[in-house]
């Protein structure tokens, strides 16, 4: 395959390449060549005469190889097919193997990340499968790339998704969350203002009051104690 290969890229014509034969052979080979070589016209019956130095059992053995060949974890498609390919190529030597056989082959071992993906999709032939993995791997790519954490500068902020800030203005919460502001409105802030005779520790008189809402403090100037209509509940209200 190598002298082909080779033969293809300098422009040598496959024809001429029986009369450079004795070049490619040593030792056995070569033995094995001058005895047939009176027998073969054409390149292409040396090379299917090449069997005579395979180990025994080899089609048979290589056959079950290549039933056998997993596609890696991490191996690309191209690379899977290019591989099962040149298997295939070694099995030709006994025989042609047809394509649908080749492509049952190739889909039965592909890779856990294909055969989830692919299970639902027909697969015509070899080049398709090869397109359709290049696909889910370029989705994939795209997919580990998107990077939610981005700290590059925008020119244009207003115009990007910033998502959700974790400090949350008072007048930016709905109307579904609990919201003291919106339930008392901003000046009855019940709950969430104490007398300071309620407050351990405290040196202010009695009847003075404490803000516990920073938010709202500027707009509290100073409250009195009404005694509740309830019993158990003291209300703040503005003294004017």
């Amino acid at each position: 395959m190598d002298v082909e290969e080779k033969a293809e890229s300098c422009g040598i014509d496959p024809r001429h390449l029986l009369k450079g034969a004795p070049e490619f052979f040593c030792g056995r080979a070569k033995t094995w060549y001058r005895s047939v070589k009176g027998q073969i016209e054409s390149w292409k019956e040396l090379n299917f005469l090449r069997t005579e130095f395979l180990p025994v059992g080899y089609s048979d053995n290589l056959w079950e190889e290549v039933r056998a060949r997993l596609q890696g974890a991490s191996e690309p498609i191209g690379t899977y097919i290019a591989n099962m390919l040149s298997l295939f190529d070694r099995l030709a030597l006994m025989g042609p193997i047809k394509e649908d056989i080749k492509l049952n082959i190739f889909v039965k071992n592909l890779a856990p990340f294909y055969v989830g993906r692919l299970a639902n999709t027909p697969i015509l032939s070899i080049p398709h499968l090869k397109q359709l993995g290049r696909n889910l791997e370029m989705t994939k790519f795209r997919i580990e790339r998107y990077d939610k954490s981005r700290k590059t500068p925008l020119i244009e902020p207003e115009f990007a998704f910033m998502g959700r800030s974790r400090k949350t203005p008072l007048d930016a919460l709905s109307d579904t969350e609990p919201n003291k502001w919106r339930q008392y409105g901003p000046f009855s802030l019940a709950g969430a203002v104490k007398p300071l005779d309620m407050v351990s520790g405290s040196a202010r008189p009695k009847g003075s009051v404490v803000n516990f809402a920073g938010a709202a403090e500027e707009k509290i100037q100073s409250f009195r104690i009404v005694r509740p209509a309830r019993r158990g509940r003291l209300v703040g209200t503005p003294t004017g």
